[in-house]
């Protein structure tokens, strides 16, 4: 009897602080689709749809916990299983899109030196798609970051002995291994060829709309930016997912004594 009430006691209210969770991811969504900008009305919709299942799964758990009902509580379990199996699923194919490509020994000696191909081959489909990332450059890449070289770094010394972010020198200024003499923050000499056979040297060019935007050299710092990104989504989903299994664990347990107290 007492186990009982602890199982049913712990489960009300895990469930009560999921579903203020829920209202908190719905809220967020709401905020993200009212939004101008077309990146955060993209990511409104898996927003909604996670804070609409943690809220169904959540209520479901604390009617089921607090009516005793089996119906509910199987239903609950059911949910939890998938939900179990979705975390489990995401974690790995997280860690799997974000693991280094055949080159990802490679040590960067610059941030000039981040290249797509050090990235996993799902990664490198995702960014050489033309459509992917023309809607990706638009949301991270912007001209902005590179108009701002010229006033953040005034001579072309201060310019040569900055540590650039990675999204300016993977995308405002062409790989290292051109050769090309910079002139200032924002323009180099373009009319003596190339030092590397790199295709990206051809790609650069001075214009501010132009620059390396379409490079492998931005691709990789996105890639970059991507893995780092996910790999702490897939930490946060390991911590749920251990969660989730204490929960399914109580959830099974109070299944078990209303199926004995039942016989």
């Amino acid at each position: 009897m007492e186990k009982r009430k602890t199982s049913t006691y712990v489960i009300q209210w895990v469930n009560i602080i999921a579903l203020v969770l829920s209202l908190v991811v719905l809220g967020l969504g709401v905020f993200l689709a009212t939004q101008h900008g077309n990146c955060e009305k993209v990511m409104a919709t898996p927003v909604f749809i996670t804070g609409g299942f943690l809220m169904c799964i959540s209520l479901i758990g604390y009617l089921g916990a607090v009516r005793e009902n089996p119906l509910l509580i199987w239903t609950y379990i059911l949910l939890l299983c998938l939900l179990l199996g979705g975390a489990a699923g995401f974690t790995l194919f997280t860690y799997v899109a974000t693991h280094r490509g055949s080159a990802g020994h490679h040590k960067f000696v610059s941030v000039n030196d981040y290249k797509l191909q050090d990235y996993s081959g799902w990664l490198q489909r995702l960014l050489n798609d033309r459509d992917n990332w023309e809607n990706i450059k638009t949301c991270f890449v912007k001209p902005k970051y590179c108009e701002a070289l010229p006033f953040k770094y005034k001579t072309l010394h201060e310019f040569k002995q900055a540590n650039l972010k990675p999204i300016e020198a993977g995308c405002c200024t062409p790989p290292s291994e051109c050769g090309y003499a910079s002139k200032n923050a924002s323009f180099y000499d373009l009319d003596s060829p190339p030092a590397s056979s790199n295709k990206d040297c051809r790609t650069y060019k001075n214009n501010i709309n132009i620059k390396c935007y379409d490079c492998d050299s931005c691709k990789g710092v996105i890639a970059h930016y991507l893995r780092k990104e996910w790999r702490v989504v897939a930490l946060v989903n390991i911590i749920m997912f251990t969660m989730l299994i204490v929960l399914y664990s109580m959830a099974y347990c109070t299944r078990s004594i209303h199926l004995k107290k039942g016989t």
